[in-house]
């Protein structure tokens, strides 16, 4: 549970980090503090943000290596898909899955310039307000009501 009114020190913080992958939650109950002062620590202090954004890399390392440890000395076929899938180099191998967007029947998309369309539709208004009268009534060319 966090203590609140309490000043938490920034070698807290950073003692708190390792073997925590980055996660901002588990910081904080390591720390014995909310959430928002590892953010507002975050903001504050280049060593406090520079410590996370390194153990956050380095779990992503960590990952990617039991990925293909995975892939490569146990065979995962799900996972060799995986990463040939979403690798930069796999998907320059062709591998990358993409999607084709298309208009009706594969035809092409249709763009339609709308820059304009604010300005039309105001003018369209403003004569429709023209030819209402402060009451509602619909007001000829001459000014006079029906």
């Amino acid at each position: 549970m966090a203590v609140s009114g309490r000043r938490i020190k920034v070698q807290t913080i950073l003692d708190a980090i390792p073997d925590s992958g980055g996660n901002l939650t588990l910081i904080a109950r390591r720390a014995n503090c909310h959430r928002d002062t590892i953010h507002n620590m975050i903001k504050r202090h280049d060593s406090v943000k520079a410590a996370i954004e390194l153990e956050q890399e380095e779990t992503i390392d960590a990952l990617e290596n039991k990925a293909l440890k995975l892939a490569l000395e146990e065979n995962d076929k799900t996972m060799i898909i995986f990463i040939l899938k979403n690798s930069r180099e796999g998907k320059r191998r062709g591998w990358g899955e993409r999607q084709e967007i298309t208009g009706k029947d594969s035809d092409p998309i249709q763009v339609e310039d709308v820059t304009d369309t604010r300005a039309k539709l105001a003018t369209l208004l403003n004569r429709g307000a023209a030819r209402t009268g402060a009451n509602g009534d619909s007001v000829q060319a001459n000014g006079q009501g029906d």
